[in-house]
């Protein structure tokens, strides 16, 4: 019934919102939960930067609580949140996070996790008419990207065609 009724979407929506912001009003004192305006909210970046766990480690931390994360880096883990999550499932992230948290000491890992956004040089429809050449990644700083780069899981793209690579860029894809 709900899935057919359209009328329902606007306040799942409203419910994912309101879930969400429950989410990112929460402080740890080893854990982050990356936040920024220009950042899909229903992504959940969840930074094990200078914690003593990796992103690996906290993915299974969360399996035990009955989480399962959509993916896992040396420096964080990422969730994905749908209109069709509870509020059930939402209590049980935050419990187990501020659990974990609680277990965690500040280790200086070196990781440099942080949610920026390349620098677009072209539309990707105008850089999809450009002629491109296929060069080494690890001699790619400084060059505008010709095609879709995606981290799987869960395919979503790190850097689209007319944004430019920068070091950041590629220790981020060597370092995942």
């Amino acid at each position: 019934d709900m899935l057919c009724n359209f009328d329902t979407f606007p306040k799942l929506y409203k419910k994912l919102s309101e879930n969400l912001s429950r989410v990112y009003e929460q402080s740890f004192n080893q854990l982050e939960i990356i936040d920024s305006p220009a950042k899909d909210k229903g992504k959940i970046i969840i930074s094990c930067k200078n914690t003593n766990i990796t992103g690996f480690d906290l993915q299974k931390m969360l399996k035990k609580e009955k989480i399962e994360i959509e993916m896992a880096y040396p420096s964080y883990g990422l969730l994905i949140a749908t209109i069709f999550d509870r509020d059930e499932g939402f209590d049980r992230l935050i419990k187990a996070l501020k659990k974990i948290d609680d277990n965690l000491v500040y280790a200086n890992n070196f990781s440099d996790f942080s949610y920026q956004i390349p620098k677009k040089k072209f539309e990707i429809s105008d850089t999809l008419g450009k002629s491109k050449k296929t060069i080494k990644f690890s001699e790619s700083n400084n060059q505008i990207c010709g095609q879709f780069v995606y981290a799987y899981p869960p395919g979503i793209p790190i850097i689209a065609p007319g944004e430019l690579i920068d070091e950041r860029i590629i220790c981020l894809l060597y370092t995942s």
